[in-house]
């Protein structure tokens, strides 16, 4: 069973059983919702996605993980910082290695930024 059938089966069980159990239903129901999410952010850690724009955005002065076709092989952790180049952009702030400024038109093309490390990168 994947985390994805886990978290389905313990929804479909978590409610049925937090029915059963009215006098302490939302104690079951906070446990069933705790399970969940840590099992969301299991998925998450080990399948990371890109960040959206937006969502790159509001990481601005905090850590991603970025990957770059301009850079291969040298993806790397680095502060995320809002720059005017290119019409508007970001430097990638290396925590080692180095700086490097991208367009903001260019996210999702040539370049990644994840909130986690990809297993294969």
């Amino acid at each position: 069973m994947n985390d994805t059938e886990a978290i389905q089966r313990i929804k479909e069980f978590g409610l049925h059983h937090a029915i059963q159990d009215l006098p302490h239903s939302s104690r079951t129901v906070e446990a069933f919702e705790t399970a969940i999410q840590a099992l969301q952010e299991k998925a998450a850690r080990e399948n990371p996605i890109p960040l959206t724009l937006e969502q790159l955005k509001e990481r601005v002065g905090r850590p991603v993980y970025a990957q770059s076709e301009l850079l291969p092989g040298e993806s790397h952790w680095c502060i995320l910082d809002e720059t005017l180049a290119f019409g508007g952009g970001f430097t990638l702030v290396a925590i080692y290695g180095r700086n490097l400024t991208l367009a903001e038109s260019d996210y999702g093309r040539t370049w990644f930024a994840y909130d986690h490390e990809p297993k294969e990168v």
